[in-house]
């Protein structure tokens, strides 16, 4: 019913990654999205009945603005018989979802704000449908994930038309989303885990 996205993870097999960039280092590897053209990724998706599927990702266009990094995600989904986008803003001040589906959004979805700060929540409009999408941040942890295990920064969404489904995705700096996994009435639904990246220069 509510929309829901990537899962990225540096491919660093057996290992804790994505710790905070030293400062002086690349500004780009403080951002939590893939900003070059031509990274790509391939996630593993389980469904509530545990069948497993692939589906892959890559960036196709990036346009700096004043505001951050205007970035479009293409993938071409087994169920459809055309190529679906998402467009993100990103920037130091977080990662925020422009459009997806063909349809600019009437308010922008910020998915995760910077800098994070534990307990912190905001609320947006959700495209489809009635009613509102809450997001909390949790405090920064290590996530185990099918090539090892990273730190990462939990975002915990809700949906005000839905109480029952929630939401968990896990941010990891200089990669972006980790994992993804879905519960209904306290029953994972759904779950996203990367299995492949290779990041473009």
């Amino acid at each position: 019913m509510y929309r829901s996205l990537l899962v990225l993870l540096a491919a660093v097999p057996m290992a804790v990654i994505a710790a905070p960039p030293p400062k002086g280092a690349d500004k780009k590897a403080e951002l939590y999205f893939p900003t070059n053209v031509g990274t790509k990724w391939l996630e593993e998706r389980t469904d509530a009945n545990g069948a497993k599927s692939e589906q892959s990702y890559e960036v196709t266009k990036v346009q700096e603005t004043d505001s951050g990094y205007r970035v479009r995600v293409e993938w071409f989904p087994a169920s459809h018989r055309v190529t679906q986008a998402v467009e993100y803003l990103v920037s130091p001040a977080g990662v925020t979802r422009l459009n997806g589906g063909g349809t600019d959004f009437e308010e922008p979805e910020p998915v995760l704000k910077l800098p994070a700060k534990a307990g912190e929540s905001w609320t947006f409009k959700v495209l489809r449908g009635d009613g509102t999408a809450t997001c909390e941040v949790g405090k920064e942890e290590a996530v185990e994930v099918p090539i090892g295990k990273v730190r990462a920064i939990p975002v915990v969404q809700t949906f005000s038309a839905d109480p029952v489904t929630v939401c968990t995705r896990w941010y990891a700096a200089g990669v972006g989303e980790v994992k993804v996994v879905r519960k209904d009435k306290d029953k994972v639904t759904a779950s996203r885990q990367l299995k492949s990246f290779t990041a473009a220069k």
